[in-house]
């Protein structure tokens, strides 16, 4: 909350204005999640910025930072990649005069599987698999295949593209049965970044 003071007939009065700006999904931060930022009464200007700092840290060694324009408005910000206690801070027309700041924290997250089929028990050839997905990180391009087992990370049978954070989606099943896998891989490539095997019957 900003307090701005006013000298009147000798007494001083005071008001309470809405913050500049604000981390709209502070509630939901994970590691390498975008910080969603959304801003209001910005002056006019040129280069307003935010900027991600470690808490403490002096204003001139921000993390990363963003533009952002006169008036109101939303942006996104990649956030941190360590757990710790950061800030975002708000700054006029280039410089590193503070107008306000927002600290926040990230915890550590215990380990959490990245894919995992919503039901392992019974799958049969020609259903729907349908997966969870956890904490994928910012990025274009993620995608899980599906594979024979042993089978290279190039030789798909078809793929899902999926969106960072979290959620769920579908995959059309094997038509045969036999031992499966789902894969994980970030920005369109062929590095794995997990997998999970399952067996499919008739």
């Amino acid at each position: 909350l900003r307090v701005i003071f006013y000298i009147l007939h000798g007494v001083q009065i005071f008001r309470a204005t809405s913050p500049l700006f604000e981390l709209s999904n502070i509630d939901s931060l994970q590691l390498g999640s975008s910080l969603s930022i959304s801003y209001e009464n910005i002056p006019t200007g040129l280069n307003h910025w935010v900027g991600l700092f470690k808490s403490g840290d002096p204003n001139e060694t921000y993390i990363r930072y963003v533009f952002i324009e006169s008036g109101s408005g939303a942006t996104l910000i990649e956030g941190p990649s360590l757990p710790g206690d950061y800030e975002l801070r708000l700054f006029y027309n280039d410089s590193y005069n503070l107008e306000e700041s927002i600290s926040f924290s990230i915890a550590e997250q215990t380990s959490v599987s990245l894919i995992e089929l919503t039901s392992e028990d019974s799958i049969k050839a020609g259903s729907v698999l349908s997966f969870n997905y956890n904490n994928i990180p910012s990025g274009n391009n993620h995608w899980v295949g599906l594979y024979m087992s042993g089978a290279t990370n190039e030789t798909y049978i078809r793929y899902v593209f999926i969106e960072p954070g979290s959620g769920t989606a579908q995959l059309a099943g094997p038509s045969i049965a036999g031992n499966y896998e789902l894969r994980l891989f970030y920005n369109d490539s062929y590095e794995l970044e997990e997998s999970l095997s399952f067996s499919v019957s008739r």
